[in-house]
């Protein structure tokens, strides 16, 4: 998903530099989602035919 930036809990960008520099990913306290197309975390990617959860 594109322009879904991850925050810090100051509000601030974060960006590669600052995930390197800290050497953790504990930066990273939410990762926002749409309310669309979750293809990548269903394995099956932009040809989407996986689903998160039985209906």
């Amino acid at each position: 998903m594109e322009n879904m930036p991850l925050k810090t809990h100051d509000g601030e960008t974060l960006t590669v530099a600052n995930l390197l520099a800290s050497g953790t990913l504990n930066l990273i306290e939410e990762i926002r989602t749409a309310h669309y197309c979750y293809g990548c975390t269903a394995g099956c990617g932009s040809s989407c035919g996986g689903i998160l959860v039985e209906s």
